[in-house]
């Protein structure tokens, strides 16, 4: 597990080992980092997610664990990464977006 930790932050430039967390899915990850807060957090989100991301952040905005954000596609379906930065500008604890979108297959330069 350390050197998978190690090999995955070297890839994506993280400054430890320690900041790469596996989990067994998104989901269970997502819940994880959002059950850290002990209050609401601003949540910026696409509206494309898969659907078991989409449903836990719609659970937890319902259940007001979080106060959530989602970004709407352009015309023809595709995202601008400049709404999210401007989104992110105006106040965000959390960006929850898939580098990929599964509906359109548009990739981000995250």
């Amino acid at each position: 597990m350390a050197a998978f930790r190690l090999r995955v932050a070297t890839l994506i430039h993280a400054p430890r080992p320690d900041c790469v967390v596996p989990s067994a899915s998104a989901g269970q990850g997502l819940r994880t980092v959002l059950n850290c807060y002990d209050q609401p957090v601003r949540v910026i989100t696409s509206s494309d997610e898969f659907n078991s991301i989409d449903h836990i952040l719609k659970t937890y905005g319902r259940r007001g664990r979080i106060q959530l954000k989602r970004l709407a596609p352009e015309k023809g379906r595709l995202y601008r990464i400049e709404d999210f930065l401007n989104a992110i500008k105006e106040g965000s604890d959390l960006v929850v977006l898939s580098m990929v979108m599964f509906t359109t297959g548009q990739l981000y330069p995250i």
